[in-house]
């Protein structure tokens, strides 16, 4: 019972000292406004001046055609597939300028600062890529195929040599007669990357903590002083 009873002073002095604080706050509501609408300002500022908006035109794409030479560069690659994607990428890439490739996620996308017109500009520019990616890998097939039947009898018996004639005649195939390109598109987005709304967000976040923390310090400095004089 005395245990009871000796908690309640304690309990009160609690009670007292978030009022106390609660009162505090609200007498310095102006002051804390003020932080708020200072930092709100300098983060629109910010946004407006200093700022650059930023876009991101995004498009994923597969890829159709592996030219045989790209099979023995990655023969002994445990991530096969994948490297010779890459291969295929990074020659794609070679006649874009502006691009970031994705490979993890299969998406090809252009960061710009300006807000584009339209997506169609894009994807006429990564079609015109991929048109003459598709005409080096048909160039290097036919210069295989003359290579290979140039040679003597003896070596057009080989297996590495009916190999090689076998994958240029098949990608000649493809390309000319089922008018397969080295990469296909699928849709297209254009996303903004714009961090206009955040920087608000922690502009006005950071008036309130300021403002608060000038509020509690100068009421903690006047009870010093009140402590000082008694």
């Amino acid at each position: 019972m005395n245990d009871v009873e000796g908690r309640k002073p304690f309990q009160n002095d609690d009670e007292i000292d978030l009022v106390e604080l609660a009162v505090t706050l609200w007498k310095g509501r102006i002051v804390i406004l003020t932080f708020v609408v200072l930092f709100c300002a300098i983060g629109f500022f910010y946004n407006e001046k200093i700022a650059q908006e930023r876009y991101s035109v995004m498009t994923e794409y597969e890829v159709n055609l592996h030219p045989s030479s790209f099979f023995k560069l990655c023969g002994n690659n445990k991530d096969y597939r994948e490297c010779i994607d890459a291969l295929v990428l990074g020659q794609y890439s070679a006649f874009l300028t502006g691009v970031l490739v994705n490979l993890k996620n299969s998406i090809i996308s252009f960061d710009m600062n300006t807000e584009p017109d339209s997506s169609e500009v894009y994807v006429s520019k990564l079609n015109r890529a991929n048109d003459t990616l598709t005409l080096s890998f048909l160039k290097k097939a036919n210069e295989n195929l003359a290579i290979a039947e140039a040679l003597s009898s003896d070596f057009k018996g080989t297996d590495a040599v009916a190999d090689s004639v076998l994958q240029a005649k098949r990608m000649i195939y493809d390309i000319e007669k089922n008018d397969i390109k080295a990469l296909s598109f699928k849709s297209t987005s254009i996303e903004s990357k714009s961090k206009k709304v955040l920087v608000l967000v922690v502009s006005f976040l950071l008036g309130g903590m300021f403002g608060l923390f000038a509020v509690i310090s100068q009421k903690l400095f006047r009870d010093f002083k009140t402590r000082r004089q008694c």
